[in-house]
């Protein structure tokens, strides 16, 4: 590092780089052959994720852009399941609970996060362990057979006319 050099520091992490470092990084996308990947930016050093760095705020704001957009035509995709397909769909995870859990006689159910986003819970269907929404790091699941309060019982998807156990809403 020269002497006069200039030095940031990142908001999220207090992580310090030399400025032109940094701008390398960040002129320096990912790639895979002729693609870039999309990735939210994180940290070089702790990996933490950036969102409020503003010298590089225009490389923050396009890859958080793109992102919702790849989410936006997931999410799309994710509603337009056809009856056969979302009748696939909760056969394979109701032969899946079936199979690999001897003691399960109800068998799973689906939940959502607070964003909507739809999620299994397999076994018997009771909530055992609290995770992050793939979707939106949104926290679901919960403990003691109970879901956490932010989340909602979705028995739209398979028809199903309440959760596996009582308190779930």
């Amino acid at each position: 590092m020269e002497e006069n050099e200039d030095l940031y520091v990142l908001p999220e992490c207090n992580c310090v780089f030399t400025a032109t470092g940094l701008d390398t990084y960040f002129n320096n996308q990912a790639k895979n052959g002729d693609h870039t990947a999309v990735k939210l930016w994180q940290c070089p050093s702790c990996q933490e994720p950036i969102f409020t760095a503003m010298r590089y705020s225009n490389y923050l704001k396009s890859e958080i852009n793109l992102w919702n957009i790849i989410k936006h035509k997931q999410e799309i995709a994710r509603n337009s399941l056809s009856e056969e397909e979302r009748r696939q769909i909760i056969n394979a995870m109701n032969e899946e609970t079936r199979t690999t859990d001897f003691n399960s006689m109800v068998g799973g159910r689906w939940f959502v996060c607070p964003n909507k986003h739809p999620y299994y819970i397999g076994n018997c269907g009771g909530a055992t362990q609290i995770s992050r929404c793939p979707d939106c790091s949104a926290t679901i699941g919960g403990t003691q057979h109970r879901v956490i309060n932010s989340n909602k019982f979705y028995g739209e998807f398979d028809n199903s006319t309440s959760p596996a156990w009582p308190g779930q809403h």
